[in-house]
C-alpha cells in the first residue's frame, strides 16, 4: 500500500503489525503480515515525482500489487467531503509520466486490483463512487478552464499522484489501484478546504484498513 498521509500510514501499519525498515528515506516503510500474507506500507512523499521514485524501488524489491490511498479535491455538487472514490482512470496533468510514455493523456487502473478494492469496501460497508482523477503538479493552478476540461472527460476529483502511479504500473507490468477520500471541494468559483473534518479523518482510517483487505484478495 502507498499513502501520503500519516494517519493512513499508521492505520495500515497497525493492521499488519508493521515493522519499520531501515532505508535512506527514514521511517517511511514498514513490512508485516496478515493471514499469512507478507505486506508492505509506504509513507511516500507527496507529488508524482517522489511517489514514482519510491515506488520504482519497491518494484525492484518485488512489489507487484499496489493500492494507493490518498486524499483528493472533489468536484461538486455530487461529491461531498468524506466521500470515497475508487479511481478507475487518471488524467495526466503532471510531468513524470511523460518520461515513461510519449505524450500520455490518461491511464487506467488495473482491473483485478480495482475489483478487489470494490469488494473490500463493500465488505466493510463503506459506500464509494467510481470515477476518474485529474492529476496535477501545480495545486495552485487548478484553473476554472482546467476544471471544466477534466470534468468533461470524466474526472470527479483532483490530486497530485494517481496518473503517475498508474503510468509506472503500465510501464513496469504491475497492478495499481487507487482509493481517494474527498478532503476538500473544488468548484468553478470557490474552494472549500475540509482536511481536518471528522468525516475525512474517520474515512481515511477506514479505507486504509480496507486497502489492506483488498491486497489480501489478490
Amino acid at each position: 500500500m502507498v499513502t501520503f498521509h500519516s494517519n493512513m500510514f499508521h492505520a495500515a501499519r497497525r493492521r499488519i503489525r508493521g515493522r519499520y525498515l531501515r532505508w535512506y528515506y527514514g521511517k517511511r516503510l514498514v513490512t508485516g503480515s496478515l493471514r499469512g500474507t507478507e505486506l508492505a506500507v509506504l509513507h511516500s512523499f507527496m507529488g508524482s515525482s517522489p511517489a514514482v521514485m519510491m515506488l520504482e524501488e519497491l518494484i525492484a524489491c518485488g512489489a507487484r500489487q499496489v493500492v494507493e490511498v490518498g486524499l483528493c479535491s472533489g468536484f461538486g455538487p455530487s461529491t461531498r467531503v468524506g466521500d470515497v472514490i475508487v479511481a478507475d482512470e487518471a488524467f495526466v496533468d503532471e510531468g513524470t509520466s511523460s518520461h515513461y510514455f510519449d505524450s500520455p493523456s490518461k491511464f487506467s487502473a488495473s482491473e483485478g486490483i480495482s475489483e478487489a478494492i470494490r469488494g473490500a469496501l463493500t465488505d466493510a460497508s463503506l459506500p464509494f463512487k467510481v470515477g476518474g482523477i485529474w492529476t496535477t503538479d501545480a495545486p495552485y493552478r487548478e484553473t476554472r478552464a482546467k476544471l471544466l476540461k477534466f470534468k468533461k472527460l470524466g474526472a470527479v476529483g483532483v490530486n497530485m499522484e494517481t496518473s503517475a502511479l498508474m503510468a509506472i504500473a503500465d510501464y513496469r507490468g504491475i497492478e495499481v489501484g487507487s482509493i481517494q477520500v474527498v478532503s476538500d471541494l473544488l468548484g468553478e468559483r470557490n474552494w472549500k478546504p475540509a482536511f481536518h473534518e471528522k468525516a475525512v479523518s474517520e474515512r481515511s482510517i477506514e479505507v486504509s484498513r480496507a486497502a489492506i483487505d483488498a491486497l489480501l484478495r489478490r
